[in-house]
């Protein structure tokens, strides 16, 4: 009966194959430019279900008491025993991880992701099989064959600690609307419009009147990232090699989703999508626009009015989950140098509590922000608001990576490639008159 019960890694083994041909069904729809037909979607969701439910069994078989030795290593299909998962044995390395927790299991975790880099990417017999003893990986990536053509995706260690990371990094993912798109085209349905009460005489007539809504479409935008890395790799560094990917890829997807969804100017850099500080100055945003006092055209003469003057602009509704959104040189020159040059007011005063606030609203670090400290005029320092109320983030595919070994063959070097689908839509910034959920603050024309 043991010979027929799976391992936890045996099952978790299905579970990342079955993933790998979803993840390849996906891709061969979206590069096909077609939406998915049903008979997809049903794979695509069944194989889901099924690779959940496969590493629910293992995790219930990892929470079984420890068997004796005799079942702690089951029969082979050929009958003769194999070895059970043996423990992972770190290499002494005391170095501050970005990309992992710097506890026991964050360590743990960077090791098996660097190992099955050695044994993928390196093409290195004994990490191979030190993937096998310990349950990493893949099937089809650990059989010794050339897997460069392709690549082959990372193990779900670091493709998690690479989202993580995303979304540490990311301040525009962070604050905005997300919406997941399950195909490629998402039209979200937005209230532009309420019901209107109206003053009625005795046996008058109430006037009617209706919700109005208009449409916020999404259309899922392909990014990737690619970068090299050394194909001479030590048996000590392969926690660093893990770390230092996990972290650099995640931050790239970070600040260009930040890029986009602040600066985006519509070109093909950023896919077409248009930001919030390039939006809110295209001259059909001004009531969303607090221009500074003449003469106020650097961060560092900026004053306590003009910041009451963004704060005054936004609407009530907007307020309640507002911040300042700033670079931090732009901070230092302004709202900091403000909070300490308070006069008879303690710091805490001026800044509205103990923590990163001002005027009472959370301050957010974005340095995709100008972060110019001259002189500059008619130019966007800083913005105020709600994001959540004026964009929407649609998100249809999370990050998937693959290695090679090919690419960069001639250099002795790796290829990492990491892909993802969004879109990024800023829908509310008012109009001429009336100011939207986000304000800006910008510098006079002198």
């Amino acid at each position: 009966m043991l010979k027929n019960t799976p391992t936890a890694a045996e099952l978790r083994d299905k579970a990342e194959t079955l993933r790998v041909e979803t993840l390849a069904l996906i891709e061969e729809i979206e590069e096909s430019g077609e939406n998915a037909t049903d008979e997809q979607n049903e794979q695509i969701n069944a194989n889901s279900d099924r690779v959940q439910d496969l590493l629910n069994r293992a995790e219930q078989i990892d929470k079984l008491p420890a068997p004796k030795a005799t079942v702690a290593r089951p029969l082979a299909q050929d009958g003769e025993t194999k070895p059970a998962i043996q423990a992972i044995q770190l290499p002494p390395n005391n170095k501050k991880l970005r990309g992992f927790s710097n506890d026991r299991e964050g360590r743990e975790q960077a090791f098996k992701a660097g190992q099955w880099i050695k044994a993928v990417a390196y093409q290195d017999r004994n990490a191979a099989q030190w993937c096998r003893d310990h349950g990493v990986g893949f099937s089809n990536a650990m059989s010794g064959d050339d897997n460069a053509k392709g690549g082959v995706l990372v193990p779900s260690e670091m493709s998690q600690a690479i989202i993580d990371l995303r979304e540490e990094y990311g301040v525009f993912r962070a604050n905005s609307r997300i919406v997941t798109m399950s195909s490629d085209t998402l039209t979200v349905p937005r209230r532009v419009g309420g019901l209107t009460a109206y003053a009625v005489g005795e046996n008058d007539e109430i006037s009617a009147s209706d919700k109005s809504w208009d449409n916020v479409e999404l259309v899922a935008r392909k990014w990737g990232v690619v970068c090299k890395y050394s194909s001479d790799l030590s048996e000590d560094a392969v926690i660093d090699l893990a770390d230092d990917l996990a972290s650099e890829i995640a931050y790239a997807f970070a600040n260009k989703e930040d890029e986009s969804g602040f600066n985006g100017d519509g070109t093909s850099t950023y896919h077409g999508i248009v930001g919030a500080a390039s939006k809110v100055d295209d001259g059909n945003h001004a009531g969303s626009i607090a221009t500074a006092t003449t003469g106020n055209t650097a961060f560092s003469t900026l004053d306590l009015v003009d910041f009451n003057n963004v704060v005054a602009k936004l609407p009530l509704y907007a307020r309640q989950n507002a911040r300042w959104y700033i670079s931090s040189a732009g901070h230092a020159d302004s709202i900091s140098r403000l909070a300490y040059a308070g006069g008879g007011n303690a710091v805490n005063d001026i800044a509205g509590s103990s923590g990163q606030t001002f005027l009472g609203y959370p301050v957010v670090f974005t340095q995709v922000l100008n972060s110019t400290l001259t002189a500059q005029t008619s130019t966007i320092l800083a913005l105020f608001g709600d994001l959540s109320l004026a964009s929407m983030m649609g998100s249809r595919r999370d990050i998937t990576f693959a290695i090679s070994s090919d690419r960069f063959f001639e250099y002795d070097q790796l290829a990492i490639k990491g892909t993802q689908r969004y879109d990024i839509k800023i829908h509310d910034l008012g109009d001429a008159t009336t100011a939207g959920p986000i304000v800006a603050l910008k510098t006079p024309a002198s």
